[in-house]
């Protein structure tokens, strides 16, 4: 397990390679697979949205990790470092480039 998020009865886990979701707390489960890769990633809560870094993308999924939108692809979003959900904004540190701020 890289790490959780839960309001209510929404709990999402993410690990290397899988996403789990359960909107019952816990009594039923389903699950996605990420793209490949043996990293582990971290996931923000944002208001109630879900925002992770899988390999170069930066997904957002609005209903606790039923769905997910691509927000950015590219190279950029291997530089960013700790990210958190600050008064209904995501931010994240980037290695080289200060702090960013997602509209």
């Amino acid at each position: 397990i890289s790490d959780l998020v839960a309001i209510d009865s929404n709990i999402l886990i993410s690990s290397n390679r899988w996403f789990y979701a359960s909107h019952d707390n816990g009594m039923t489960w389903e699950t996605k697979r990420k793209a490949e890769s043996n990293n582990l990633f971290t996931l923000a809560l944002v208001g109630e949205e879900i925002y992770a870094v899988v390999v170069a993308d930066l997904l957002r999924s609005p209903d606790f990790g039923t769905t997910w939108d691509t927000l950015t692809t590219s190279d950029r979003v291997f530089d960013l470092g700790s990210f958190a959900g600050i008064h209904n904004t995501f931010l994240g540190t980037s290695f080289n480039k200060g702090v960013f701020r997602w509209d």
